[in-house]
């Protein structure tokens, strides 16, 4: 899909870690298995102490971040340090502003998918910060035209991202980000969220189609797809879904900045 341009890879630590939790492994050893990166502990660190993780005081030690979590907020956890770490940084594209929206559907799709589907309210947290994990990438490995199709498409509410890179490149951003999960050898269940997040009832968790239709850069006027879908898909009440947005708002602040940082 993008030539000979090298696939960013996670630090080892972070493969590790990440097969222990799907094996059950002990949580001190894998709290301990963390700490042997101390890049990825500032990082989860950072993470954790968001709005987002609904800490109630500042954690300083990873171990005992690990032992408060629970299995599917680590991986979680494990999964947003390790994309950040992974990701080249944005030349051309406003990185902040990237990983702000990312941040915002994070936090809304797990307030969504807390509201409708209480058991997959991490893996939706997740699936809708990573959705569109592979423009970064792609905004490198194609300097020369993405820049310019990703401005084009966030410009216009009536142009598609997804089908602008269609037709300039024969594949597009969900494509190439579940090519990186597989690569990356991620949950099977993320990889195909990540792969169908614009494809209702395609795979990806409700929460996760609702949050793919907000828009990079969106204001809250221009969330009415996502209102729409909500409502009739998922029977949340306006005043329900006002609240889920206002909650997402105050938390995505703090988790865009400690991936960006």
């Amino acid at each position: 899909m993008v030539g000979d341009y090298e696939l960013p890879t996670f630090s080892a630590v972070a493969v590790q870690t990440l097969t222990l939790l799907r094996e059950e492994g002990d949580m001190a050893l894998i709290a301990e298995q963390l700490m042997a990166d101390p890049g990825l502990t500032v990082r989860m660190l950072r993470t954790v102490n968001s709005a987002a993780f609904g800490m109630r005081k500042e954690v300083t030690n990873l171990q005992y971040a690990v032992s408060l979590l629970g299995r599917s907020r680590v991986e979680s956890l494990v999964l947003t340090a390790a994309v950040g770490d992974a990701l080249p940084p944005m030349r051309s594209l406003d990185g902040r502003a990237f990983w702000h929206t990312s941040a915002r559907r994070a936090c809304l799709a797990k307030r969504i998918a807390a509201h409708a589907h209480p058991a997959s309210s991490m893996e939706s947290f997740t699936a809708g910060l990573l959705q569109d994990m592979a423009i970064p990438f792609l905004e490198r490995a194609r300097p020369d035209r993405y820049p310019a199709l990703f401005a084009e498409a966030q410009s216009d509410p009536a142009v598609s991202l997804r089908e602008v890179e269609q037709d300039a490149f024969g594949f597009d951003h969900a494509q190439v980000g579940a090519v990186m999960a597989e690569s990356w050898e991620l949950p099977e269940g993320l990889v195909t969220a990540i792969a169908a997040h614009h494809q209702d009832g395609q795979g990806a968790p409700h929460a996760v189609e609702a949050v793919a239709r907000v828009r990079h850069g969106a204001t809250d006027p221009e969330l009415g797809a996502l209102r729409s879908h909500c409502q009739q898909v998922l029977s949340i009440s306006e005043g329900a879904l006002g609240d889920i947005i206002e909650s997402a708002d105050q938390e995505c602040t703090s988790l865009a900045e400690s991936i960006a940082a």
